[in-house]
């Protein structure tokens, strides 16, 4: 269903203002962007996303907006789309689960004392 699209959205509003919402966007990275790299998909960020920000530019497996950037999205896609997907092919096999698992159960095993 995912790879019917052509771009994924990795955006919260920090206008919540409490600091979850904060720490959120310092650090915070889920699920979302390994899906979406996964599917093939290329990620808009929001610039707000201080981690998510660091590593999509660092890859170039998608942009970086500011919420202002909304009236010139489209344009902005339009432009980055094949340059992006081409990084994308190139980066996401390292963002991989199975190309990081055994670090992954081990980091975990380290966690528990195992």
């Amino acid at each position: 269903e995912i790879t019917k699209y052509h771009w994924g959205l990795w955006w919260h509003d920090p206008a919540g203002g409490d600091r979850d919402s904060e720490y959120k966007s310092k650090v915070a990275i889920g699920n979302k962007l390994f899906t979406y790299l996964e599917s093939g998909l290329p990620v808009i960020v929001g610039r707000h996303l201080e981690y998510g920000k660091e590593i999509t530019e660092a890859n170039g497996f998608g942009i970086v907006i500011e919420k202002e950037d909304i009236n010139t999205l489209r344009e902005k896609l339009e432009n980055n789309y094949v340059s992006t997907m081409e990084q994308l092919l190139v980066t996401r096999d390292k963002f991989r689960l199975s190309a990081n698992a055994d670090s992954l159960l081990g980091f975990y095993n380290k966690v528990i004392g195992n």
